[in-house]
Order: C-alpha cells, then structure tokens, then sequence
C-alpha cells in the first residue's frame, strides 16, 4: 500500500470510530461507523480508502431500513390526507364558476402522482 500524498510505504493503521453527517436536509443525521484509519508515517496523510466507504454505506443501509416503516407509514398517511383535501375542494367548489379539478391544479397533482409512483415503488398501498 502507497499514501495517496506522498506515496510512501511506511503506513500504519487502527480502527477508528468515524462519525460522519448523512443526507441533504437543513438536518442531516449524525451517523458512526467502526473504520480502518490509514496514516503515513512520513507526511502524516490520513484515510480510510475503500474499506471505510464500505463501512459507512453500511451503517446508512442499516439506519434506512430502520427508519424505513416509519418513512412509509408517514408517506402514505399524508398521501391520503391530500386525497381528502382534494376530495374536500371539489365538493367545496362543484358548483362554482370555478369548479376546482385536481388534475388540473400544478404542483398539487403532481407531488401526488409522484408520491403515488414513489409509495408503490417502495411496496406500499395507498
């Protein structure tokens, strides 16, 4: 094994526990992982290389499947919600100059469908 900096061979190794922030939100989650650290000895570069990266993928993996039934559950609760809201507009507004029509109300009907596509994807039923 070479450091990537410098490529020298007198590298040492431990395991470490890393903590690392998961997802896009304003409120990543704070994750750990258990990785090899590599460390030259001759510039002091650190790094975990491929092994590390397998290690973090796993813990996301694992915290995914956890949060999973929830994720789901909350999906297709507010799913349903939209429909009654839907459901509450168009009778709200039958028989006005203007009736109100889902499908052709933009965004709404749009992150509905989507959220239908993305709930049957995943297994679920609405």
């Amino acid at each position: 094994m070479k450091c990537p900096n410098c490529e020298g061979r007198d590298i040492t190794s431990q395991l470490v526990r890393d903590r690392f922030e998961y997802g896009t939100s304003a409120h990543p989650v704070t994750l750990f992982a258990d990785v090899e650290m590599f460390t030259c000895r001759d510039c002091e570069q650190k790094w975990t290389g491929e092994h590390g990266e397998r290690a973090r993928e796993d813990v996301v993996n694992r915290y995914l499947l956890r949060i999973y039934p929830q994720v789901m559950a909350a999906l297709i609760e507010q799913h349903r919600a939209i429909d009654t809201l839907f459901a509450l507009l168009i009778a709200k507004t039958l028989h006005a100059e203007e009736p109100f029509y889902p499908s052709k109300s933009g965004q709404p009907w749009d992150a509905i469908r989507l959220g239908k596509a993305a709930i049957e994807a995943a297994g679920g039923r609405v």
